[in-house]
């Protein structure tokens, strides 16, 4: 008997292990998930957050790598090398958004997913992930079964089971990955003492799409005279 899997998503990962992440460690921006804003170590930036206009920490919570060009350059090249790959155009694809996330003990990211970009992206820029909770995109095509059988855990025997079971992203210093904006993501609630660093990211692409009455021009949006 033959299988085939037909259709499917591309996830890249891929290593920065020639950057000094120090800086990013140490910067004092991260933006606080709906569960941590009550917690002492997070009180004061909690409270910068609250009192900013919102246009404001879009700009300093959002954009942490227009203050990393070199770290940002890294990111969009090895990005555009993959979509160049798998398209056989250069879409020129630009970071929008940049934004640092700190998980403590007792803390975990909760479902979602990302909009108004084409592809998300995470880098692990800190020091410790040992035993740290990994990163879990959530099955797309789960939502999409007629019937959604129940099954045996892989640690029971059965194979691994792409219709279903989500997709796990492991946490270490310089890694980093790429997966369609569409898709959500979370992780379960981080046991260690150890704080978990990341900067998540989103592309857009900056050249016209051609795709007949889908097309898009930039200029159609970035020129008022239009």
């Amino acid at each position: 008997m033959k299988t085939s899997i037909p259709f499917g998503y591309v996830i890249v990962e891929d290593t920065i292990d020639d950057y000094d992440f120090t800086d990013l460690q140490n910067d004092p921006r991260p933006t606080l998930g709906a569960d941590q804003g009550t917690k002492p170590q997070f009180k004061e930036i909690a409270k910068r957050m609250n009192e900013t206009d919102p246009k404001t920490l879009v700009l300093e919570q959002t954009r942490i790598l227009e203050d990393y060009p070199d770290l940002k350059e890294i990111i969009e090249s090895r990005f555009n090398l993959f979509i160049y790959d798998i398209y056989g155009w250069d879409y020129k694809c630009k970071v929008t958004t940049s934004w640092i996330t700190h998980l403590t003990k007792g803390d975990k990211v909760h479902p979602h997913g990302h909009n108004n970009c084409f592809y998300s992206g995470i880098l692990y820029f800190g020091k410790y992930y040992d035993n740290s909770t990994n990163l879990q995109l959530v099955n797309p095509l789960t939502g999409t079964m007629r019937y959604l059988l129940a099954n045996r855990s892989i640690e029971e025997g059965r194979n691994p089971n792409v219709q279903v079971d989500n997709y796990e992203l492991a946490p270490y210093t310089g890694a980093m990955y790429f997966w369609p904006s569409q898709i959500w993501h979370a992780t379960n609630v981080l046991q260690t003492d150890e704080v978990r660093q990341s900067l998540a990211f989103n592309f857009v692409p900056t050249e016209n799409i051609y795709g007949g009455d889908s097309s898009l021009f930039t200029e159609w949006i970035t020129n008022q005279n239009l």
